[in-house]
């Protein structure tokens, strides 16, 4: 329900700024709830596969994801250890 406000709200605006560009352009094509609007961006990009090497983003995706993963833990692990008795530097 908030993710659909904020589609409407951002389609509105766009077609709002496109309206005022390009008199006569409509967005009334475009799907206005999340699962279609999101089907429709899936769609999309399937069809641009040639170009974008999806695979090797989706790697790189993981990586980073990882990476961060690792850091917040590392942090959280850390951040506990302060407040032991004798450990730490907060105990």
């Amino acid at each position: 329900m908030i993710s659909n406000f904020f589609i409407n709200w951002g389609l509105g605006l766009l077609n709002a700024v496109v309206g005022w560009l390009m008199p006569g352009f409509d967005l009334s094509g475009i799907s206005t709830s999340a699962v279609g609007t999101f089907g429709d961006l899936l769609n999309g990009a399937v069809g641009i596969g040639g170009w974008i090497p999806w695979a090797t983003g989706m790697v790189c995706l993981g990586i980073s994801l990882t990476v961060w993963l690792a850091c917040f833990i590392a942090r959280i692990v850390r951040v506990a250890l302060g407040h032991v008795p004798l450990v730490g530097g907060n105990g």
